[in-house]
């Protein structure tokens, strides 16, 4: 059995002198939330024009059977000056088949009791994620 939560959805868009460097920024601040998994990292420079793509997901472990996911994507143009960075989090329980009665006691017990504990756990850690970014960002404004 799973169950997938959508947490929060943040979008943030700045003006900045470097947007590659600020979107390494937000990586590195991701770091201390659990594990960090980058999906794209591209630059493009044509003439006096650099985009930047930036996906990466952030996967933190809440106990045994729930895990919270930071979907992230930052895009950055050198020429606007402009950095716009989306953040959706999401928590995840996935508890194993159910096999018998206790394991059907246990699912039972841990969607009564456990369950909103876990997602209140995780959703306090997007709050700090998503805290920590708007001080990267609002520190680096033009």
């Amino acid at each position: 059995m799973e169950i997938r939560e959508n947490l929060l959805e943040k979008y943030f868009a700045v003006k900045v002198k470097d947007p590659y460097k600020l979107s390494h920024d937000l990586i590195h601040a991701s770091y201390k939330y659990g594990k960090v998994i980058e999906h794209e990292n591209t630059i493009q420079a044509s003439g006096p024009r650099t985009s930047s793509r930036i996906k990466f997901t952030i996967k933190k472990e809440i106990d045994k059977f729930t895990i919270l996911f930071a979907d992230v994507s930052a895009e950055g143009d050198s020429l606007l000056e402009e950095l716009s960075v989306a953040v959706m989090i999401n928590v995840s329980s996935e508890l194993p088949e159910a096999r018998g009665l206790m394991t059907g006691i246990f699912h039972q017990n841990y969607l009564d009791r456990t369950y909103s504990k876990m997602k209140q756990h995780a959703a306090e850690i997007a709050t700090q994620i998503i805290d920590d970014y708007q001080r990267i960002l609002e520190n680096q404004l033009l």
